[in-house]
């Protein structure tokens, strides 16, 4: 499956520092494992793609499934450079991932639109966590994710139009 279909052009800034910040792993524990995270995207995604009935629908969902992972590992990867680990949890808040998380409608426009809104709050928590990070690196990091999730919201709204408009 050719990926650059399902993300923006442009290359992930790299992650080339360490340094322990509790405040920007409070930001990023919740965009790695929270309700509206990139987990909950993947399994969410994913779930969809398996009982989707257009071909059309079902690949796009896996491909965005499959950008998400990436950007899950990104996320890892700033978690580890702030001193944190990266499992599936907001520590803060003692709260482990959990499959409630992810939406399981089986309806072809509901479940568009709801993974649209998702991807609409996505792109909104990465801009507010690039703005308030004090890594360079990391806040170029979280603002080229966000240009995948505005890249999603293209493909989504596509699919919405084409299976989901009354003509």
């Amino acid at each position: 499956m050719d990926l650059s279909l399902y993300r923006a052009q442009g290359d992930y800034p790299e992650i080339n520092f360490r340094c322990r910040d509790p405040q920007a792993l409070a930001l990023l524990y919740p965009l790695y494992a929270g309700a509206g995270s990139e987990l909950t995207a993947i399994l969410q995604y994913t779930y969809q793609h398996l009982i989707c009935c257009p071909p059309q629908v079902a690949d796009t969902l896996s491909g965005i499934s499959m950008v998400e992972m990436h950007h899950l590992e990104l996320l890892g990867q700033l978690i580890r450079s702030f001193g944190g680990d990266p499992r599936f949890c907001q520590p803060s808040r003692r709260q482990w991932w959990s499959g409630d998380m992810a939406c399981y409608d089986n309806r072809l426009c509901k479940l568009l639109l709801k993974d649209l809104s998702d991807e609409h709050n996505a792109v909104t928590a990465y801009l507010f966590a690039a703005q308030r990070i004090s890594q360079p690196c990391a806040a170029a990091l979280l603002r080229r994710i966000a240009k995948d999730e505005e890249h999603h919201i293209i493909l989504l709204s596509q699919l919405i139009n084409q299976f989901c408009r009354k003509s």
